[in-house]
C-alpha cells in the first residue's frame, strides 16, 4: 500500500529543477551566446571597416598597435571585455585606443540579441486570410527561422559597417554588400517562407524557383530605388558627384533580404528622413556627415522583425496596387534626394578609394587618414 502511494506521489511530483527554470536558463544561455557571437562579429567588423576601403587584406597581417608595432595578444582580443580590462589603452605602449571599437562590438552584440528576442518571443501579426502574406515562422521551426534571423542580422551588420565607412570619409565598397546579398539569395531559394510578403501571388512553381524569383525582384527593386536616389542626387547637386553612401548596393541589399514591397516602403521613408537630417545639419551649421546607412539600419530592423505591425496594412496595399505604390515611392525618393543633394556639402559626395596602406602605419600617416576617431587599428576576432 505504502509502496504504491509513494510511487503515485513520485509520478505527480514536479521534477527538480523545475521545467520553467530549465527553460528560462536555456533562454538566458542562448541569449548570452548570441550576444557573445555578435560581439565577435562586431570585432571583425572593426577590421573590415578599417581595411576594406584601403584595399588591405582582411586576414594578413594580424592586428597590431600602429604606435609601437606590437601584435595584439590573444588575451587582449576578447570583444567588449578586453577594451574595458585594458582601460582603453595598448598594453605595451599605453597609447589610447578609440572607444568606438568597444561601442561597435557592444552595438552589434546587442543587435544579435535584440533581433532574436523580437523575432522569437514577442507577438507577431499573423494577417491570416490575405493571399500575399505568409504566416510568421515560429522559432521552433529551427532551420527556416534561424536562417531568416541570420539574413536579418547580416543585413543590419552590413548597414552598420557601411555607416562607419561613410562616417570615416570613404566610399562604401561594393564588396561590403555582396556577402549578405549572396546569403539572402541562397536562403530565399531554399526556404521561400523566409520572406513574409509574396512577390507574385499567382505564380506556381517549385519552391526554389519561387525563392529565386522573389529574391531577384527584391534585388532589382532595391537597385532601381538606389539608382533613382543617386540620379536625383546628381540633379540636385548639379553634377558635384555621386553620393558616397553607395545607394544602389545599399537598397539592393535591403530589397533582396526584405522583399520588394518592403523596400518600396523603406526607401522613401529613409530618403525623406535622410534629407531632413541633412537639412537640420545644414541649418545648424554643424560639422560631420549623416550616413545614409545609419538612417536605413533602424528602419530595416524595425520592418524586418514584423513586430511593427502598424506598417503591414501599408505594405499590403502596395502589394495589391503595385503601380500606384511604386509611383508614390519613386516621387518621394526623387524629391528627398534632390533636396539632400542641394543642401549637402561636398563631404557627402563620392571620393576615390585610396591605395593600400602598409602593414605598419606611422603615427603621422595614421593621423592623416580620413578617420579622425582613432589612430589604432581594432583587434581582429
Amino acid at each position: 500500500m505504502w509502496f504504491f502511494t509513494l510511487l503515485l506521489l513520485a509520478e505527480f511530483r514536479e521534477p527538480w529543477p523545475p521545467l520553467w527554470f530549465m527553460e528560462s536558463s536555456a533562454r538566458v544561455l542562448l541569449g548570452t551566446w548570441l550576444f557573445a557571437f555578435g560581439a565577435c562579429v562586431g570585432s571583425f567588423l572593426n577590421v573590415v571597416v578599417y581595411r576594406l576601403p584601403r584595399r588591405m587584406s582582411l586576414a594578413h597581417p594580424g592586428s597590431q598597435c600602429p604606435e609601437c608595432g606590437h601584435a595584439i595578444r590573444g588575451r587582449d582580443n576578447l570583444p567588449v571585455l578586453s577594451w574595458l580590462l585594458l582601460g582603453g589603452k595598448c598594453r605595451d605602449c599605453r597609447s589610447p585606443i578609440s572607444p568606438r571599437y568597444y561601442y561597435v562590438e557592444l552595438i552589434v552584440g546587442l543587435t544579435f540579441l535584440l533581433v532574436a528576442i523580437f523575432e522569437a518571443f514577442l507577438p507577431q501579426q499573423t494577417w491570416l486570410g490575405t493571399a500575399v502574406v505568409r504566416r510568421p515562422l515560429s522559432w521552433h521551426e529551427a532551420l527556416p527561422f534561424w536562417t531568416t534571423y541570420a539574413t536579418h542580422v547580416a543585413l543590419l551588420t552590413t548597414l552598420i559597417g557601411a555607416a562607419l565607412i561613410d562616417r570615416d570619409g570613404w566610399r562604401a565598397p561594393r564588396g561590403l554588400f555582396l556577402p549578405v546579398i549572396a546569403l539572402a539569395l541562397v536562403v530565399g531559394a531554399v526556404w521561400p517562407e523566409t520572406r513574409r510578403i509574396v512577390a507574385i501571388p499567382d505564380f506556381a512553381g517549385p519552391a526554389w524557383q519561387v525563392g529565386l524569383i522573389e529574391g531577384a525582384i527584391g534585388l532589382a527593386t532595391g537597385a532601381v530605388c538606389g539608382a533613382l536616389f543617386g540620379l536625383a542626387w546628381l540633379g540636385g547637386s548639379r553634377g558635384k558627384g555621386w553620393p558616397r553612401s553607395a545607394p544602389i548596393m545599399l537598397y539592393a541589399a535591403v530589397g533582396i533580404v526584405l522583399g520588394w514591397p518592403r523596400v518600396i516602403l523603406l526607401a522613401p521613408l529613409a530618403s525623406v528622413l535622410f534629407a531632413s537630417l541633412v537639412m537640420v545639419v545644414r541649418l545648424a551649421r554643424a560639422q560631420g556627415v549623416v550616413p545614409l546607412a545609419a538612417v536605413v539600419a533602424p528602419l530595416a530592423g524595425w520592418i524586418a522583425i514584423e513586430w511593427a505591425g502598424a506598417l503591414m496594412p501599408i505594405v499590403l496595399r502596395l502589394s495589391g496596387d503595385p503601380a500606384t505604390g511604386c509611383a508614390i515611392s519613386a516621387l518621394a525618393i526623387a524629391a528627398a534626394a534632390i533636396l539632400a543633394g542641394t543642401l549637402a556639402p561636398v563631404d557627402y559626395h563620392a571620393i576615390q578609394v585610396a591605395e593600400p596602406l602598409p602593414a605598419s602605419v606611422p603615427k603621422s600617416a595614421a593621423e592623416a587618414t580620413p578617420s579622425n576617431l582613432s589612430t589604432a587599428e581594432p583587434p581582429s576576432p
